[in-house]
């Protein structure tokens, strides 16, 4: 943000704002380095990563059409070939105080991202555990990993 802001890049408040609660939130951001994809089981087997940005997606998931564009997926490769996706969902939505609500956002958002991931899984086939999906709530600057996903559906 720093280096942009020296290059005269004018930022509205609400978007600076925005950007320096991502900014001061570690959790958050680690998500987008390396070391955090060195971590991920699904990853373990990667020997190079490759991020994509606002990629569409289309397929038809359980007799239906799934059309969208994933914010966020960084692919994982080995020998060229890609051994695990991870789609990273940013929101905005605020979390309430103490992040109160997260849990109601995460379910909120499941449907999407399960079918990201069952699209994302299609299109590259891969298996449906080799594709992990993560919220990424930059205002509040949480992280809610595939893991959270799964424990807090209804």
């Amino acid at each position: 943000m720093e280096q942009l802001t020296r290059r005269r890049i004018q930022w509205s408040s609400s978007l600076l704002d925005i950007l320096q609660a991502f900014q001061d939130s570690p959790e958050a951001t680690r998500v987008l380095t390396r070391l955090f994809y060195d971590d991920l089981p699904s990853f373990s087997g990667a020997t190079e990563l490759q991020v994509k940005m606002e990629l569409p997606v289309t397929s038809i998931v359980d007799g239906n059409l799934i059309r969208g564009f994933a914010d966020r997926i960084v692919l994982g490769l080995c020998e060229g070939q890609i051994v695990a996706a991870d789609i990273i969902d940013f929101k905005t939505d605020g979390l309430g105080d103490h992040n109160a609500l997260l849990l109601e956002k995460v379910n909120y958002y499941r449907p999407q991202l399960d079918a990201y991931r069952a699209t994302i899984a299609q299109m590259l086939k891969l298996a449906p555990n080799q594709v992990t999906a993560r919220l990424l709530f930059v205002t509040a600057g949480v992280h809610a990993d595939l893991r959270t996903i799964d424990d807090v559906s209804s």
